[in-house]
């Protein structure tokens, strides 16, 4: 019987080979693909392929033939290296008779050891190339990082790669293999200093799995890091990264991250989270699909290149009436204008660029739909900043009615570099002629003797408007 099976797979395979051969000598034929075929290692490579082809989805190829059994391809530029316990196993130097070339670029690449690893100088990508403009790099399961092992600096020195994403690992560092907490200063200060992350656009920590930030963070991890964007998710009040304060004033980190995306979390916001000599020239940071369980006062005020923040949360009502709004006062707080109404339409011409250049915007989006700004709550905005520059936009998953709060918060939409009039705020925007009347009805000034005054306000106040924009009197 079982010669019977072996006699019939034996006349599968001669048939096949037989056809085969037939479209080879088709493939030699045709002046669309070879002229000629002379070479028997061509002819041979040909075949193989036509067998594949023939063998259909049950024979996959692995392009990582080389790097068997701990690296695994099911594509030519994808590579998982899963099945290790040492990064001294993943040699990717092709030998000298090669199974099959690697002159693919890689466009991914996930690193994920059996048991947890510390990341080192054991771990090298010599004799790979990797896909510059779109190189995606996953490191999972990593109890440790040494800081001065950054094995793609070699393939950034022209360009960052696009992204690395860490997950389910320790954000615990070593500078050459001892803790350095309490030299923190003098790590910075290390000329030669490139970490892992001054070689990519974007960082992504704990997207798939939690990143544990039990350890303090000293902020030379970040030096001469040149990222896009930074996103942190599923941080707690519990597990989220706390920076070493450092302590000489001059002192240069060189960290430029544009952007923080922190999603999915629950967290309060202070400068041991918003170091800023990391974050020193970031422009917007973005609070999404979280919330928020404090805002320390003074956490944005060394940050003076922050044009963006949104405030994308679930508990808004708690940030107006348990947080305050004391914290937005850090926001251009070196600027210096004044209201005048007389003086605005000879002035805001010459302001535009200088609207332009210093505004900052504040998303307040409501998640809960919950918060309606409602007129007993004037009082909470009335120091918003205006005369800072600082432009609110609102939005809610509720459709809200207009009030003199909201109205308090859009009155200088005209000035700003934007649109504020959201689909959450239509119904104060029926016309320009329309917003103007409301806020004559609003009577601004005697709300604000009100608020003095310590008086809790209804929607039945109402006066003179304030109708004052901003002009510039002088900044610094």
């Amino acid at each position: 019987m079982k010669r019977n099976k072996i006699g019939e797979k034996s006349v599968i395979l001669v048939n096949e080979l037989a056809h085969a051969k037939k479209m080879l000598k088709a493939f030699e034929m045709s002046h669309l693909v070879f002229l000629q075929i002379n070479s028997m290692d061509v002819k041979k490579m040909l075949l193989i392929m036509i067998l594949l082809m023939l063998a259909g989805p049950t024979m996959p190829i692995n392009y990582c033939m080389n790097y068997l059994p701990y690296c695994d391809c099911r594509s030519s530029e994808r590579i998982e290296c899963t099945n290790f316990d040492s990064f001294d196993s993943l040699d990717f130097k092709q030998p000298i008779k090669k199974k099959m070339s690697n002159l693919k670029q890689y466009y991914l690449m996930k690193i994920e050891p059996k048991s947890a690893l510390k990341f080192d100088h054991s771990f090298s990508l010599n004799h790979l190339n990797l896909d510059m403009n779109k190189f995606q790099f996953i490191l999972n399961n990593i109890k440790t990082f040494e800081l001065t092992a950054n094995p793609f600096h070699n393939h950034s020195l022209l360009a960052s790669l696009a992204v690395i994403s860490i997950n389910n690992s320790s954000f615990s560092f070593v500078y050459r293999g001892n803790q350095f907490n309490w030299l923190c200063d003098l790590v910075i200060k290390d000329s030669q200093l490139n970490p892992v992350f001054s070689s990519f656009k974007s960082l992504y920590l704990g997207y798939s799995s939690s990143v544990d930030f039990s350890s303090p963070i000293c902020p030379a991890i970040f030096k001469n890091s040149n990222l896009d964007s930074l996103f942190m998710t599923n941080l707690s009040v519990d597990n989220m990264p706390s920076f070493i304060s450092v302590h000489d004033p001059d002192i240069s980190v060189n960290s430029r991250i544009r952007s923080l995306h922190i999603q999915s979390s629950q967290i309060g916001l202070d400068t041991s989270l918003l170091d800023k000599h990391v974050f020193k020239y970031t422009q917007k940071i973005s609070i999404e699909f979280s919330n928020l369980t404090h805002i320390q006062t003074n956490v944005f005020t060394g940050l003076a290149h922050l044009r963006h923040i949104n405030l994308w949360l679930f508990n808004f009502d708690h940030l107006i009436h348990s947080i305050g709004l004391e914290w937005l006062n850090g926001l251009n707080h070196e600027l210096k204008l004044f209201y005048d109404a007389n003086l605005l339409d000879q002035e805001f011409k010459k302001m535009k660029a200088f609207v332009l250049k210093k505004q900052v915007t504040i998303e307040f989006r409501d998640e809960s739909g919950s918060y309606g700004y409602p007129e007993q709550d004037f009082c909470k905005f009335k120091n918003f900043p205006h005369s800072r520059l600082v432009f609110p936009l609102i939005q809610s998953n509720a459709k809200l009615n207009c009030t003199c709060t909201m109205l308090w918060l859009l009155q200088f939409w005209r000035f700003a570099n934007m649109d504020m009039r959201t689909s959450s705020v239509e119904s104060c925007f029926n016309g320009a002629t329309i917003f103007d009347l409301l806020v004559i009805r609003c009577r601004f000034s005697d709300r604000l003797r009100l608020c003095a005054n310590g008086t809790r306000q209804s929607g039945s106040n109402g006066s003179r408007a304030l109708s004052a924009a901003l002009t510039l009197l002088k900044y610094f």
